[in-house]
Order: structure tokens, then C-alpha cells, then sequence
């Protein structure tokens, strides 16, 4: 998962992006569906960098991380 976050942030970055934003399923007290699971957890992308800006619903949340300039080359 990280692997790919990195990789989404990198690309996105080259293309000039100057921040990146994701909504990664809140996980429960049971194993998430594979219909849910494709948008990742908080803690992967909170461990790359990303911060929570918001939590529109129980089941959701937004993360937003800014684009280091470098990124952009």
C-alpha cells in the first residue's frame, strides 16, 4: 500500500501537483469488504505523510498531503 501511495504522489507530482488527496475507508471492529478495502486505510497514508482534514461520514475519511517541489521535476 505504501508502495503505491508513493508512487501515486510521485506521478501526480510530475504532472504538477501541488498536493495530493485521498479517502481511505475507516476500518471497523470486522475485516472491510474488498469493495472498501481498494481505498486503503488512514493509518497507511498518515504514515506517508498525508494529514486528515476531514471525516464526512463513520465510514470515511479525506487525507491531504502537499507536494514536495522536488516531486515535480
Amino acid at each position: 500500500m505504501r508502495i503505491m501511495i508513493r508512487a501515486a504522489v510521485e506521478h501526480a507530482g510530475r504532472h504538477g501537483a501541488g498536493v495530493a488527496e485521498a479517502y481511505p475507508t475507516l476500518p471497523r471492529d470486522r475485516e472491510l469488504p474488498p469493495v472498501s478495502s481498494f481505498m486503503g486505510n488512514p493509518q497507511a497514508f498518515l504514515a506517508d505523510g498525508f494529514i486528515e482534514v476531514a471525516r464526512p461520514s463513520a465510514s470515511r475519511a479525506i487525507v491531504r498531503r502537499a507536494i514536495d517541489s522536488r516531486s515535480r521535476r
